[in-house]
């Protein structure tokens, strides 16, 4: 069966409510502050992230991943 396109309207009753979809996508580094840090630990930009501490990085979202990062402690 080909693929087919769809065109889909979605409209929200409130401006604060949810359109009854959740869009994924892959967190990866986007750019890089601490070039020491980076280079020893081997890290790059353009690296998908797996797991931030031990939270599996496949589903959060972007507000999500901040917050774990930033309750993040500094070693």
């Amino acid at each position: 069966m080909p693929d087919q396109m769809l065109k889909v309207s979605l409209h929200r009753g409130k401006k604060k409510e949810d359109f009854g979809i959740i869009l994924g996508c892959r967190l990866y580094v986007k750019e890089i502050t601490n070039r020491a840090t980076a280079e020893k630990e081997n890290i790059r930009e353009g690296d998908i992230l797996i797991k931030i501490n031990t939270t599996n990085a496949d589903n959060l979202s972007l507000k999500e991943a901040k917050k774990l990062m930033e309750s993040s402690r500094s070693a």
